[in-house]
């Protein structure tokens, strides 16, 4: 049974055999439960209870409130109990915050306890989390429905009814995401916007953490760690990747205007050296010129001229509105035409944009 927070519950806390730390939350022959795969918690019956399921919560309290911990550790970083989505579902996130706080207060039968959402409601002007979809499962991005908007490119329709989503044609990869709600919402853009791909976590397992304490983000925050376990180099993440005190890790590269990773170690991306000759094949009156620099010339915009740009994998980011509103709507509107003026797809101005988010946006060490 799913489980909401609308209403003060009366839970049992039931100390688990060896663990001194560690609790069931129990009501009746129900316990709270954490789904294996999505960030979904819900009530799970079991009248013979199983020890092996991922069911065992540590509670961190504050002078205050009560924080309620999944004992599991699990690969997308996701552990405290929360419900700030109007629906009051509740689902797993990052951080102890104030969308994961909780009153747990004794009644007068032993380890009973009243049990009470006390956390923040998600604010849509505050933040938004732009979703480009193909045929990946979203289904991390129900915890966040009420500050989400998926963009939806694939030919299956998306089956939960709380999680907004929009309907396009399938062109220009993600990058024609981004520039499109960016154009379609200019003037009412949220404070801060999450762009991200539908299947983030291969590329960047802590991307949550960004989402969860976006108030600790900076205004520009590079949010790709690597592409695959073999790209880049280990020496180069091991010299360029980042670890912020709330868990968010990321890596900022240096890239030549021809897309080649220069620094902080070289790194030979054999797909790049491809991508050159197909620039010179179909831009032959540029083939003299970098791609980003022609890149940018045909889009009509404007960028301070340097050596190298910074670069973090994947498409990956997150920028406030105001530095997206320093540029103007016409000039995203001269970007998202070039990007598929050629190939419907983007084909290489597709993965040129990739790679330029952080320099468009002006982001610096």
């Amino acid at each position: 049974m799913e489980f909401i927070a609308d209403e003060e519950l009366c839970v049992v806390l039931k100390p688990v055999k060896g663990h001194p730390d560690r609790v069931h939350i129990v009501i009746g022959n129900e316990y709270l439960t954490a789904d294996t795969v999505s960030n979904n918690v819900y009530w799970y019956d079991q009248k013979i209870f199983d020890d092996t399921r991922c069911d065992q919560w540590i509670l961190e309290n504050d002078r205050k409130y009560a924080y309620i911990r999944l004992a599991a550790a699990r690969p997308n970083m996701t552990q405290y109990l929360g419900a700030p989505n109007k629906s009051r579902r509740g689902y797993l996130y990052t951080q102890k915050n104030r969308w994961t706080r909780w009153n747990l207060e004794p009644v007068t039968i032993k380890n009973t306890f009243k049990f009470s959402y006390a956390g923040d409601t998600f604010d849509p002007k505050e933040i938004t989390v732009v979703v480009a979809r193909y045929e990946e499962s979203v289904q991390w991005v129900e915890a966040y429905s009420d500050i989400s908007v998926v963009y939806n490119k694939g030919p299956s329709q998306i089956t939960m009814p709380n999680l907004p989503s929009v309907r396009m044609v399938n062109i220009g990869r993600e990058g024609h995401t981004y520039l499109f709600h960016i154009i379609a919402n200019y003037k009412s853009l949220a404070k801060h916007i999450v762009f991200t791909q539908a299947d983030p976590f291969p590329h960047n397992p802590s991307i949550l953490c960004a989402i969860d304490a976006i108030e600790r983000t900076d205004p520009i925050q590079p949010l790709g760690y690597i592409y695959s376990h073999t790209i880049p180099s280990k020496e180069l993440v091991d010299l360029a990747g980042k670890t912020t005190e709330y868990g968010l890790q990321y890596l900022v590269a240096d890239i030549n205007k021809n897309l080649q990773i220069v620094g902080p170690v070289p790194f030979n991306d054999e797909g790049i050296n491809q991508f050159i000759l197909n620039h010179i094949y179909i831009y032959p009156n540029q083939a003299e010129m970098s791609m980003v620099d022609a890149f940018l010339e045909r889009a009509d915009f404007k960028l301070p001229n340097t050596n190298t740009i910074p670069f973090s994998f994947s498409g990956l980011f997150k920028v406030t509105s105001d530095i997206i509103q320093k540029h103007s709507i016409e000039t995203y509107v001269k970007l998202i035409d070039e990007l598929v003026r050629i190939h419907p797809q983007g084909g290489l101005n597709g993965y040129i944009l990739e790679r330029l988010w952080l320099y468009i946006f002006g982001w610096s060490y």
